[in-house]
């Protein structure tokens, strides 16, 4: 591999890094911000912004990584992302710290989609397979790292470093990418600026549903007025924000769909189990912290085979295969007890892990691979937008759950697991495209 494209894939690493570290580093800090500015009533808010809109602008900086380009996209946003950090540290107020943090979330969502279309056009499929399970772990290790960190920046200096500390790193990123050649087509047709707004903000007004049900009566009018005027302006136009090749690719949609189920119903089974090792087992947070490391160790396994196994099975059989093996996984959590063995919830969700990182590669190597090369930007993107999605989805129901008995809420999970990996697999035996 040359020492120019080493150099790029560090950019993309540290980078998502960033971004990835700054969804959860807040949660352990946010009674220290408050405490130091004031704004508790805005609290939630410091955290619900930036995952909100890093989310909804996926799809858009898609669309324009396909006009402008990779490298473009990559840059501004990543300089636009370090900006901001500069400004969330010197941030005086609540309500000034959240006006930055959303804006961070909008530069946020233009690095994940240019991410995966770099990634695609340096690599061949078997290096993707092993990079992109590196990338995919990237979020499963800032969910665990990120709160420990954001406790020892504070702990070490305040948590004005918190937003500091990306400053060098950005600039370190921005030096990186500067080898890199975008020499992919470019797409001449305008964007549809219209259709891009009424997707934002019916995104956006669902992703808020999800955290908080009692608007529904406000939102849920805009929301459905809003799909509406989406399909509508859609339907009458030559240059639609969603490409008609993708709602055409039966492959490419089968992968955003398990993708946004694989999220959903998963996520929140593994956010559930700190939760009982620590209510009916009686574990420490640090214990529960190794052993929902697991996932990470069983990621790390897959991501130097998913590439391999790409190449010799395309892609059913893994995602076939990576559904049942969760779903024969999930069914010993039926059978928990105040005793259970913690090697056991370790070795359960190592094989986890696995799964989740063959079928995520996959999803993502399928999605670049499948999809026209106009569209590759857009293609992408909906990975990620469905990843988020799934997670707030996620996030949501687990919150509905969560005063339940502790045993009810690992049923629960599980069963929502193991349906969504069964849907899963059921459909993925549907699929008879030669190419998948």
């Amino acid at each position: 591999m040359k020492s120019s494209t080493k150099f790029v894939l560090w950019s993309l690493l540290i980078t998502n890094l960033m971004v990835a570290m700054d969804t959860t580093i807040l949660n352990t800090t946010g009674p220290v911000v408050t405490k130091d500015i004031g704004g508790d009533k805005y609290y939630a808010w410091i955290f619900s912004i930036y995952t909100l809109l890093s989310t909804i602008t996926i799809p858009i900086f898609g669309k324009l990584t396909d006009r402008f380009g990779r490298k473009v996209v990559f840059l501004w946003c990543t300089a636009f992302f370090t900006m901001f950090s500069l400004l969330c540290g010197v941030a005086h107020s609540m309500p000034e710290l959240i006006v930055y943090r959303a804006l961070k979330g909008l530069a946020a969502g233009g690095v994940l989609p240019a991410t995966g279309i770099i990634l695609g056009d340096l690599l061949t499929v078997k290096q993707r397979g092993k990079f992109q399970g590196h990338f995919s772990l990237i979020w499963g290790i800032s969910a665990l790292l990120g709160p420990l960190v954001g406790a020892m920046i504070v702990e070490l200096l305040n948590w004005r470093w918190i937003f500091f500390i990306n400053i060098p790193l950005g600039v370190i990123t921005l030096l990186l990418m500067i080898p890199y050649k975008d020499e992919a087509k470019r797409v001449q047709s305008p964007i549809n600026w219209a259709s891009a707004f009424y997707f934002a903000v019916a995104a956006f007004t669902v992703l808020i549903l999800t955290m908080n049900w009692e608007w529904a009566v406000f939102l849920l009018p805009i929301a459905i007025l809003m799909a509406v005027m989406f399909y509508r302006t859609e339907r009458n136009t030559n240059t639609p924000f969603l490409p008609i090749g993708i709602l055409k690719n039966y492959p490419l949609l089968f992968f955003n769909f398990n993708t946004f189920l694989f999220f959903f119903a998963l996520f929140g089974l593994e956010s559930f189990i700190p939760y009982f090792l620590q209510k009916v087992q009686g574990s420490s947070v640090l214990m529960s912290g190794l052993i929902l490391a697991g996932i990470s160790l069983g990621w790390m396994l897959s991501s130097y085979l998913s590439g391999k196994i790409v190449i010799k099975y395309k892609y059913k059989k893994p995602i076939l295969l990576g559904n049942l093996i969760i779903t024969l996984s999930t069914i010993p959590f039926f059978f928990y007890t105040e005793h259970t063995p913690l090697l056991c919830t370790f070795l359960i969700l190592m094989v986890h892990g696995f799964c989740y990182g063959l079928i995520q590669t996959t999803a993502s190597i399928g999605s670049y691979e499948l999809s026209n090369e106009c569209e590759k930007g857009f293609a992408s993107s909906l990975q990620s937008f469905a990843r988020n999605i799934g997670t707030t989805f996620s996030l949501g129901y687990m919150g509905a759950l969560v005063v339940k008995n502790p045993f009810y809420i690992l049923y629960a999970a599980g069963i929502f697991a193991i349906i969504a990996c069964l849907i899963s697999a059921a459909l993925s035996i549907k699929m008879r495209s030669k190419s998948f």
